[in-house]
């Protein structure tokens, strides 16, 4: 992964955690003000769910290095996770603002859109996944290689 995909990743972690602390101040209103428990919490889910979507982001670009992706599966990797960790995100604070949750594709206009960012993200987080654990076994798979290198060539030299 390039340098600038890592600092990427690194950029929108950094926002999607802003994100999640201004979720806090409703959290904090809808707890102080006696709202329903559902309200409440759909508030604490979302606010939970952005922080942890930024940390996510931000633990992989700073383990990026250590992946071993082709510019293909790099390019896999962006266009799937940060779209999905938008939509998903998004989806949780209008989820929180309007009551609406989006498990099924009927009802107004509305629920159908946030099924629609429930599938799109859920679907590119998992592809996503797949390549992140094979760029991370890949990695790990190299560093394997180049041990048995050092090695080899340690007992040559002696």
């Amino acid at each position: 992964m390039t340098r600038q995909a890592q600092k990427n990743l690194l950029f929108h972690g950094a926002l999607i955690l802003l994100g999640s602390m201004l979720t806090g101040f409703p959290l904090a209103v809808a707890a102080a003000s006696g709202w329903p428990p559902e309200v409440i919490r759909a508030w604490v889910v979302t606010h939970a769910s952005l922080a942890s979507s930024g940390i996510l982001l931000i633990a992989i670009s700073a383990a990026a290095r250590d992946l071993k992706l082709s510019t293909r599966q790099a390019t896999l990797f962006s266009w799937t996770m940060l779209p999905s960790v938008y939509l998903l995100c998004v989806g949780l604070v209008v989820t929180a603002v309007t009551g609406m949750r989006g498990l099924t594709p009927d009802g107004p206009a509305l629920n159908r859109v946030l099924h629609f960012c429930n599938d799109v993200g859920v679907l590119g987080a998992l592809v996503a996944g797949v390549v992140l654990v094979r760029g991370a076994y890949a990695g790990v798979q190299a560093e394997r290689g180049a041990a048995e290198v050092e090695r080899r060539d340690a007992l040559l030299a002696s």
